[in-house]
């Protein structure tokens, strides 16, 4: 017996989704937005925020519009999903090299300007900070680079764009 359209249509409706989609746009989004491309976040901040309250998929990508993203605080990814090598948490620009409209003045590009914080090793500000394994970010321009300087022997003052710490 071949399955009619309506059966097709019904297992297809009972698959999970594979990914949550979550869309950042600098100029027309909004954090109170509901994150669809229709309706897209402001802040890469709040994805995180979002990503990290989701349990209910296994991967997670944040697509992010050009603009430009001034991250005032960091940026942190950590939640207790156990991301894999095919469901990541993907961070990546609307527009990738390799479509043909892609164009060097559309990648989002981020500025790190967080406050440092006092740590054992003197002071640091991350950017956007990684606490999960499986993780790809692509497409983006980050600004300001490693500012790294000592203080003194023993203490460093360290600003990272991009920081993969935990285990």
């Amino acid at each position: 017996m071949r399955p009619t359209f309506i059966t097709l249509l019904l297992a297809c409706a009972a698959l999970p989704l594979s990914a949550q989609q979550l869309f950042v746009d600098a100029v027309a989004g909004a954090d109170t937005n509901s994150g669809t491309r229709e309706r897209p976040l402001r802040s890469v901040s709040e994805a995180a925020r979002r990503v990290n309250a989701d349990t209910t998929s296994k991967s997670s990508e944040v697509i992010v519009a050009p603009g430009l993203y001034v991250l005032s605080q960091t940026a942190l990814f950590h939640n207790s999903k156990h991301y894999t090598a095919i469901d990541r948490l993907v961070i990546r620009a609307e527009n990738l090299p390799d479509e043909p409209t892609w164009h060097p003045q559309q990648m989002p590009t981020v500025v790190t300007a967080v406050p440092l914080v006092a740590d054992a090793g003197g002071e640091t500000g991350n950017g956007i900070q990684i606490e999960v394994s499986h993780t790809t970010i692509e497409g983006l321009r980050f600004t300001g680079g490693l500012d790294y300087y000592y203080k003194s022997p023993k203490l460093s003052r360290r600003s990272y764009p991009i920081w993969r710490g935990g285990e």
